[in-house]
């Protein structure tokens, strides 16, 4: 099942919003994949640039520099 464009409710933050790229999806072997050459995908990767901090100063700035990936419970290094 090729989708096109995401869903309404979907928080997507794409630096290209026209690129449409066919994902193929298959629930009942657990499948979600972008149909992309590896060649492809390494080219993006080259090319992607991390986005800017929301946050310069406060505290939430010294919470986004601090404080771990969520899957390492989020807590701060200081």
């Amino acid at each position: 099942m090729p989708i096109t464009s995401p869903p309404p409710n979907c928080l997507c933050m794409a630096r290209e919003p026209t690129r449409k790229d066919s994902i193929t999806i298959d629930v009942s072997q657990r499948l979600l994949q972008v149909d992309l050459s590896d060649a492809q995908l390494a080219e993006r990767r080259a090319a992607w640039l991390a986005p800017q901090p929301n946050y310069s100063k406060g505290v939430m700035a010294k919470y986004a520099k601090l404080a771990s990936q969520a899957d390492d419970g989020a807590v701060t290094g200081a």
